[in-house]
């Protein structure tokens, strides 16, 4: 992205849909892409989107829902994406369940995307929200070379190290998950710490074996 472009990070609401849709289909593979209906549904449902745009196009968006969680009982998380993406906002919460952060390819690894991680825990944090908690992709399972998800290449130790929790139940060191670039970047952009793995969690996302990394952002 060139740096003279300005940045215009708000609040998404369903006028601004067909942009999202748009945004969907540049950034995720078919299988992974989220259609109006769901979208429309996760408005209702009391969801918050905040988006980044530049020159009037939508180029990163991320998506959350507000929730109560006790960050001492990480097995307490809701355990399918489709359970954690579709909760409904209770009167009383302290998370924002953060369940999809979607950036166009041409805008990966530059400023936008801590402009839009920015507003959007300024946006949970004057809501109440002490914890952020969001479901960290890890691509190097299987490595994935699906357009237009990034190319990425299958990591063996870092494959080791989850096939390892899923036998014995230890949760792997930290710089065994960092070995994924994705779950790196989160923790690059996020300053937050990794605190449960599940299994299954999105099967459609073949290039993580289905597999999601936990992490949790504390912003007191």
């Amino acid at each position: 992205m060139h740096t003279h472009e300005a940045i215009e990070t708000r609040a998404l609401g369903p006028s601004d849909l067909p942009a999202i849709i748009a945004l969907e289909r540049a950034s995720w593979a078919t299988g992974l892409q989220a259609d109006a209906r769901l979208i429309e549904q996760r408005f209702a449902l009391g969801h918050q989107m905040v988006g980044a745009w530049t020159d009037g196009h939508l180029r990163a968006m991320t998506s959350f829902s507000y929730t109560w969680f006790d960050p001492r009982h990480p097995e307490t998380l809701p355990r399918t994406f489709v359970e954690f993406s579709s909760l409904p906002v209770p009167a009383r919460f302290n998370t924002a369940f953060g369940y999809n952060l979607n950036v166009h390819p041409a805008e990966r690894g530059g400023r936008l995307v801590r402009r839009l991680l920015q507003a959007a825990l300024g946006h949970a944090s004057a809501a109440g929200c002490a914890y952020l908690v969001g479901d960290g992709r890890c691509p190097s399972y299987n490595g994935s070379h699906d357009p237009p998800a990034d190319d990425v290449a299958p990591n063996p130790e870092f494959r080791q190290a989850i096939d390892e929790f899923v036998r014995t139940g230890v949760f792997p060191e930290q710089r065994k998950l960092l070995l994924d670039p994705t779950l790196r970047l989160f923790s690059r952009l996020m300053h937050c710490r990794f605190i449960a793995i599940i299994p299954d969690f999105l099967p459609a996302d073949t290039a993580s074996g289905g597999f999601r990394v936990m992490y949790l952002r504390d912003m007191r």
